[in-house]
């Protein structure tokens, strides 16, 4: 699950040097993306490994993949790559919980 992460919105800033709190928070949410990425591949690898989705719900896995697609082009809108390929991997690992979700 990758809820709560969000971009760093350049344009919308009024000062080019953001504040400390500000840099704190755009630091915090980057990392905090990367780190629900290893989460996901962790639920991966242990349907796949195990052979067993015992516990793990297809249809909320698909509801994130929606979700990650709808963020994709939410990107695209703005032209922020970040977005794109941060909700990109996102897709893909949650579409790949979701097939083994229904495999197993």
């Amino acid at each position: 699950m990758h809820t709560g992460h969000h971009h760093i919105h350049m344009r919308e800033r009024k000062d080019k040097k953001p504040k400390k709190v500000v840099k704190f928070i755009d630091n915090l949410v980057l990392y905090s993306g990367f780190i629900a990425l290893i989460f996901i591949s962790h639920q991966i690898w242990k349907i796949f490994a195990f052979q067993d989705a015992s516990g793990v719900s297809g249809l909320a896995w698909l509801i994130f993949t929606i979700h990650s697609l709808i963020l994709v082009s939410y990107g695209c809108l703005h032209k922020s790559r970040n977005i794109i390929i941060t909700y990109v991997l996102f897709a893909i690992l949650d579409l790949v919980v979701v097939v083994g979700a229904f495999l197993y």
